[in-house]
């Protein structure tokens, strides 16, 4: 007969689990992609995932807590900032530069355009998670 166990697992435990699963997912798509299987590598991520998904539910204890969100949140947005500000200006320079050189011209053109779209998601990311919170 089928026994179903609720087990419970530490946060050391289910650290050496990521660590493994990390590790096996490493070898396994550095193998594939050498011997050209594209899906097999696209399978073990989404199996990685899953399992990883199981394990987290099974840690016992409390995985992050509010000032561990704040400080991610916080840090978020101060790499996202560094981010569009860096490739806007080395957009439009490489834009000013690239009167001469068609290649430049697109990179830069690039560079801002993805800006401005990483400025876009984050908007509508912000408003998407504040209506949420206004919910709950």
């Amino acid at each position: 007969m089928l026994e179903i166990h609720n087990y419970h697992m530490t946060q050391k435990t289910y650290r050496m689990y990521i660590g493994s699963i990390a590790f096996a997912l490493g070898v396994i798509i550095s193998l594939s992609v050498s011997s050209g299987n594209w899906y097999l590598p696209g399978i073990a991520i989404v199996t990685g995932s899953l399992v990883i998904w199981g394990l987290k539910r099974r840690v016992q204890g409390v995985m992050n807590d509010e000032r561990d969100a704040h400080i991610a949140g916080k840090a978020a947005k101060t790499a996202t900032s560094a981010y569009i500000l860096t490739s806007t200006i080395v957009g439009i320079t490489l834009i000013a530069l690239g009167t001469t050189n068609p290649v430049t011209y697109a990179i830069g053109s690039t560079m801002v355009y993805g800006s401005c779209a990483l400025m876009a998601l984050q908007v509508i990311c912000f408003s998407f998670y504040g209506r949420r919170q206004a919910q709950d």
